[in-house]
């Protein structure tokens, strides 16, 4: 750590981007007047006290680094493997917005062949659209397999005699 920055992350006066997210993870989940705390302090969803609380040798943020380490791009962002524990060392890591995306309590999640996965992820897989499977899911009664993986089959009638 750079000695002349505070934290070893930002100079005096300065906050970074990582220093940013720490401190809106915080407020999103302990201050009701932040825009995002009704989808986490309001559910119940807090951060850890070793990334909250200095104790006199480090502060949270120093600890928070030590425990996450910087993240690998600018892309990515903290994000919590169960979206409805709390942030802790071990609920939490750093993803693209690609597996935030996919990462979501709304997000669709299908298990085929004993697998689960979001549903836009088995789509990509198998070229399947999410409509398809979806009204195949609600409207032909299928499995989750069945929906993901039988072919699409047209049938086109012809004008011509």
């Amino acid at each position: 750590m750079n000695p002349s920055y505070r934290h070893g992350q930002s100079p005096r006066g300065a906050q970074t981007n990582i220093y940013r997210r720490w401190q809106h993870m915080i407020q999103r989940c302990q201050n009701p007047k932040d825009r995002d705390y009704p989808r986490y302090g309001a559910r119940g969803i807090s951060v850890c006290d070793r990334w909250r609380n200095a104790d006199g040798t480090h502060t949270g943020f120093e600890y928070f680094i030590a425990d996450m380490g910087l993240p690998p791009s600018p892309l990515h962002s903290i994000d919590r493997i169960d979206v409805n524990g709390d942030y802790t060392p071990m609920n939490c890591r750093w993803a693209t917005p690609t597996e935030q995306a996919n990462n979501r309590r709304s997000t669709k999640m299908l298990t085929v062949d004993g697998e689960t996965k979001p549903l836009s992820v088995w789509c990509l897989q198998y070229g399947i659209g999410s409509k398809t499977v979806l009204y195949r899911l609600k409207h032909m009664g299928m499995t989750h397999t069945q929906a993901i993986k039988t072919p699409l089959t047209w049938t086109r009638k012809s004008s011509c005699k």
